[in-house]
């Protein structure tokens, strides 16, 4: 824009320069179309240019530059309990170790089954690793499913999430408890004895039961 109204857009493809003739002398201004420069994914900074004063018989010079940063990424990261998870899981701190691009590495904990955040991520390949031994609870299996060591890809500008789900068994038999019995043979038996199918016959309340040992 310049002197008596004067408008005109002009374009440039990439690195390059573009020159306008024909012009009145006196006090411009250039400003670049910033919605034309935009680049998906990516943030920009626009330099230069602005008020530029045209002489008779003269080219003028100006230099926009453009700088051009890619946009971060985040990843959440989802812990989920599976049906008939123990009242313990809800007060466990589930430990989970992030590593990613440029030997980056981070840990964040989650108290029972909720999510964290970790933004301001270089876009690539993630890996999420629960901190199994952390997450058992006295008297039940542990199976962890989803993406746990699995990679997740981070791109720019957007947020990916990491579900990994917990499921916990009773491994004592719905509280039960267990009886072992062990046969002994004194020394001078027979041969016999060690070829020996024994039986017993296990009763209790509400229970009976025979079992085998041999030998």
């Amino acid at each position: 824009t310049g002197p008596d109204n004067y408008s005109k857009e002009v374009a440039v493809i990439g690195a390059s320069s573009v020159t306008v003739d024909n012009l009145v002398p006196g006090n411009y201004t250039v400003t670049e179309v910033e919605s034309s420069a935009a680049i998906d994914k990516y943030d920009l900074e626009v330099t230069g240019g602005g008020s530029v004063t045209v002489a008779a018989n003269a080219t003028a010079e100006t230099t926009v530059t453009n700088t051009y940063t890619q946009q971060k990424g985040a990843l959440k990261i989802t812990k989920a309990l599976g049906e008939g998870a123990p009242d313990a899981a809800d007060n466990t701190e589930y430990k989970f170790t992030i590593t990613g691009p440029d030997n980056y590495s981070k840990t964040v904990t989650i108290k029972g089954a909720g999510s964290v955040t970790i933004g301001d991520l270089e876009p690539g390949n993630y890996t999420v690793t629960e901190d199994k031994d952390g997450a058992k609870i006295a008297n039940y299996d542990l199976t962890v499913t989803g993406d746990d060591g699995k990679t997740i890809e981070v791109k720019a500008g957007e947020t990916v999430e990491a579900k990994i789900t917990n499921t916990y068994e009773d491994n004592t038999s719905s509280g039960k408890g267990k009886l072992t019995i062990t046969k002994t043979i004194t020394a001078g038996a027979p041969e016999e004895a060690d070829d020996t199918v024994f039986a017993f016959t296990v009763t209790g309340i509400g229970f009976s039961q025979t079992v085998f040992i041999t030998g």
